[in-house]
């Protein structure tokens, strides 16, 4: 599987959040969501960076100290 795809499963259900919860705040389709998750489909840099921000992770390159 894919590392990115585990993560973002990883940390959505570490907050309780199902996938459907993470497309709302993210804008990224459930669909898409899935296939992340399961490592068909890699991000675009857009979705990666929504992805990110909806669950609370600093972009690569962030500072350091951002809400976890």
């Amino acid at each position: 599987m894919d590392d990115y795809g585990d993560f973002v499963r990883t940390r959505r259900d570490i907050l309780g959040m199902s996938q459907r919860d993470l497309a709302e705040r993210s804008g990224v389709k459930q669909p898409s969501i899935a296939a992340i998750e399961r490592g068909r489909r890699d991000p675009s840099v857009a979705a990666k960076a929504a992805l990110d921000a909806a669950l609370r992770l600093a972009p690569v390159g962030g500072t350091a100290g951002a809400a976890a």
